[in-house]
């Protein structure tokens, strides 16, 4: 399916386009723009829909993307944070999770992953101060 406007075809054919855009020319930060998928619901979305297409790079391109534009875009930093964890990448999944935690410290889903983030690296305690704030004793 070509659109040659995002709204063209409606959003899912806007999505198809975008998906299609970023693992043709692997630029997804200039193709997310173009078609406002960086503002929160749209960016939600558009990441969502390429990792479920099985595209978690691209994805994380898309959520990269996000966060160099907004750096308080904190729906593409816990994003980028659940992608990295699922990954292997756990290490890289922390900074990620605390940013977003600082933006929404209150955000139980965001605490367990930073305590599944830690407990991959074997940082047994940490894992269980980050499940004990998701579980809202932060003291």
């Amino acid at each position: 399916m070509r659109a040659s406007s995002p709204g063209e075809y409606g959003s899912i054919g806007s999505a198809e386009l975008l998906i299609a855009t970023c693992r043709r020319t692997n630029q997804c930060a200039i193709a997310s723009r173009q078609h406002g998928a960086l503002a929160p619901p749209a960016g939600e979305g558009l990441c969502a829909l390429l990792a479920s297409t099985g595209d978690a790079a691209a994805a994380a391109a898309a959520c990269q993307a996000a966060t160099r534009a907004d750096e308080g875009a904190v729906w593409a930093w816990r994003r980028l944070a659940f992608l990295r964890l699922a990954g292997g990448d756990a290490e890289a999944a922390v900074p990620c999770f605390h940013t977003a935690l600082r933006a929404q410290p209150g955000h139980a889903r965001t605490w367990e992953g930073l305590g599944a983030a830690y407990q991959a690296l074997g940082r047994l305690t940490a894992a269980l101060k980050a499940r004990a704030c998701r579980q809202g004793d932060r003291g």
